[in-house]
C-alpha cells in the first residue's frame, strides 16, 4: 500500500526585531545671551524763547519786553489767509536807552511773510531802557517769536511767550480813536516828547473809516500841511505815509512813514521814519 505524501512544511515568518529601548538624552536649552536694551538718546532740551547776552537785565525788563511785544506784534493777513504759521528767530542789538540798533534774522520761519513781520515789529523799536546802574554798553537779545494759527480756538501754544495769533484784533487805534482829534508833537531826531534832542513839530491826527470799511487819517505836521492818507492796520497799530518836504525832485528825501500805538488812556505813542523820530499825541 502506497504511503500519502507528507504535508508541506509550514513556513513561519521570522520574528520581528524588537527595537532596543534607549533612554533619550536630555535636551539642553540653548544658552540665551541677554543684551541690554538700546539706550535712547534723550531729545535736546527745548531752546528758551529768549536769551540775553552781554548784560544782566533782570525779570522786570523781560516782562516789559513781553508787554512791548504784545502791544506791537501783528499777524500778517496774507499769512493768515494762506494758513501759514511758524517761528522766527531774531538777534537784536539793544542799547541802554532801549533803542534797537541792529536786527538780524537768525533762523527763518520758512515764510518770507512771517520773517518780514517779525523783523518789522522791532524795526526802529524803542524798548524799555536798561535797569538803572546796568554797566553794559549794549545787550544781545536772541528771541524766538511765534506766529500761531488758532482758527478761533484758544490753544496752549497761543499762550506761550512772544506769541501772536490770527484771532480777530479789537481795540485798535482807529477803532478807539475814531473821529477824535489827537494833538501833540513829532520829535524828529529824538526819542520821546521830553527829549532834549531833535526838532519838535506840532502834529494833529483824526482817524476815521469810510463806508467801505477802509481806514483813513487826516494828518497835519511839518508847518501845518494837512494830508488825507490811507491807514494800514497791523494788529492794534496804525501806519500811514506822509508827503516828502518840498524841494528839487532829484534831492527830495523819501516820504516819512508814521506808526502809532495806544500809550495809555486817550494817548497815542509811535515812531516816524525818514526822518527817524517819536510821536506823542493826546486825543479828545
Amino acid at each position: 500500500m502506497q504511503q500519502p505524501p507528507p504535508p508541506p512544511p509550514v513556513i513561519r515568518p521570522p520574528p520581528r526585531p524588537v527595537p532596543a529601548t534607549t533612554t533619550p538624552r536630555p535636551i539642553r536649552p540653548a544658552t540665551q545671551t541677554t543684551e541690554p536694551p538700546p539706550q535712547r538718546t534723550p531729545p535736546p532740551p527745548a531752546e528758551p524763547p529768549l536769551r540775553i547776552e552781554g548784560a544782566e537785565l533782570g525779570p522786570d525788563w523781560i516782562k516789559a519786553l513781553q508787554a512791548w511785544w504784545d502791544l506791537h506784534a501783528y499777524y500778517p493777513r496774507e499769512a493768515s489767509s494762506k494758513n501759514i504759521s511758524g517761528t522766527v528767530k531774531l538777534h537784536l542789538l539793544v542799547h541802554p536807552d532801549g533803542v534797537v540798533w541792529i536786527i538780524k534774522l537768525v533762523q527763518s520761519s520758512g515764510s518770507e511773510i512771517l520773517d518780514k513781520a517779525g523783523i518789522y515789529v522791532f524795526l526802529h523799536g524803542h524798548l524799555h531802557p536798561f535797569p538803572a546802574g546796568t554797566p553794559a554798553p549794549q545787550a544781545d537779545v536772541f528771541i524766538s517769536v511765534h506766529f500761531v494759527l488758532t482758527q478761533g480756538k484758544a490753544t496752549q501754544a497761543s499762550k506761550a511767550a512772544f506769541t501772536v495769533t490770527d484771532e480777530p484784533v479789537h481795540n485798535t487805534v482807529v477803532e478807539k480813536m475814531q473821529q477824535k482829534t489827537c494833538k501833540g508833537v513829532v520829535v524828529e531826531g529824538g526819542w520821546g516828547p521830553n527829549s532834549f534832542l531833535g526838532t519838535r513839530i506840532p502834529a494833529e491826527a483824526v482817524f476815521y473809516r469810510n463806508p467801505d470799511g477802509s481806514s483813513w487819517v487826516r494828518w497835519s505836521s511839518r508847518g501845518g500841511i494837512q494830508i488825507t492818507a490811507p491807514v494800514t492796520e497791523l494788529g492794534i497799530s496804525a501806519h500811514w505815509t506822509g508827503i516828502p518836504p518840498l524841494g528839487p525832485a532829484m534831492n527830495r528825501p523819501m516820504p516819512p512813514h508814521y506808526a502809532i500805538w495806544p500809550a495809555g488812556e486817550n494817548r497815542l505813542g509811535g515812531t516816524s521814519e525818514d526822518p527817524t523820530g517819536s510821536i506823542d499825541l493826546t486825543c479828545d
